[in-house]
C-alpha cells in the first residue's frame, strides 16, 4: 500500500495532513486485522461466493497468514468522487477517500474501517473476476468481513445496485458506479471505477504463490 495525499489543496479545519494520514493507518491496520480473523473462519469460502460468486484458492491462507496486499490510497476531496466517501479506480489502481467523510470520522474508526473495507472489496473484485459482480459487492463484501449480519431484503437490494456516474481524477473521466447505503450509524456512499482492469498482478502473484 502507499498512502498519499491529495495533489490539491485539502481544507482541514483544525486537522492537519499528518492527523487524517493517521486515520487511514490505522483504519487499514484494523481493516488488515479483520481480513486475518474473517479468513480463519470456518465459512470464509460461502462468504466470498456470496460477495463475488468464487473464492480463488490460495487467497484465504494469504489473508489467514497476515499478508494483504492493498492498492494505492489516497485522500481526495468529496467533489472530486462525486461527494462519495471512497471510491476505486481500476484504471489508476487507487482507493480514494474523501478528506470531508475522514474529518467526520475522525473519531469514528468503524466507519472509516468499513468504507475502506468496501472500496478494497471492488479491488478484490477486479482482481478475480473477468466480468463485474452483480450490485455492489464491495458492500457485501464489508458487512461480512465485518461480521454484519445481511437480511435477505438488504442482500437482494445491495445485489441490484445498478447506479452508473462519471467522475473526473486529475482531469481524466473515469466511468463509476456510485451506491448509496444508509444505515443505523452512518449513510455510506461509495464509487468505483468499472474501466480497465489493471496493475493487480501483485495481489494475484499473492494468491498464486499461497498455494
Amino acid at each position: 500500500m502507499t498512502l498519499i495525499k491529495s495533489s490539491e489543496r485539502l481544507n482541514l479545519h483544525w486537522l492537519t495532513h499528518d492527523d487524517l494520514l493517521g486515520v487511514v493507518q490505522t483504519a487499514t491496520r484494523s481493516a488488515e486485522k479483520q481480513l486475518q480473523q474473517f479468513a480463519q473462519s470456518p465459512d470464509f469460502c460461502g462468504k466470498m461466493i456470496l460477495a463475488f460468486g468464487t473464492s480463488p484458492a490460495g487467497l484465504q491462507g494469504t489473508w489467514a497468514n497476515g499478508v494483504v496486499i492493498l492498492p494505492t490510497i489516497e485522500i481526495r476531496s468529496s467533489s472530486e468522487i462525486n461527494g462519495a466517501n471512497g471510491a476505486f479506480a481500476g484504471a489508476t489502481n487507487t482507493i480514494y477517500l474523501a478528506q470531508e467523510f475522514l474529518i467526520a470520522n475522525v473519531n469514528n474508526l468503524d466507519a472509516v474501517v468499513g468504507v475502506l473495507l468496501e472500496e478494497y472489496g471492488h479491488f478484490v473484485d477486479y482482481s478475480i473476476n473477468k466480468t463485474d459482480s452483480p450490485g455492489d459487492e464491495g458492500a457485501i463484501f464489508s458487512a461480512l468481513v465485518q461480521g454484519k449480519s445481511l437480511d435477505n431484503e438488504t442482500l437482494q437490494a445491495l445485489k441490484a445496485e445498478d447506479d452508473h456516474a462519471i467522475i473526473v481524477i486529475d482531469g481524466q473521466a473515469i466511468q463509476v458506479e456510485r451506491q448509496d447505503l444508509n444505515t443505523s450509524d452512518n449513510s455510506i456512499a461509495t464509487a468505483r471505477n468499472i474501466g480497465v482492469l489493471n496493475n493487480i498482478q501483485t495481489f494475484l502473484d499473492s494468491v498464486d504463490n499461497a498455494d
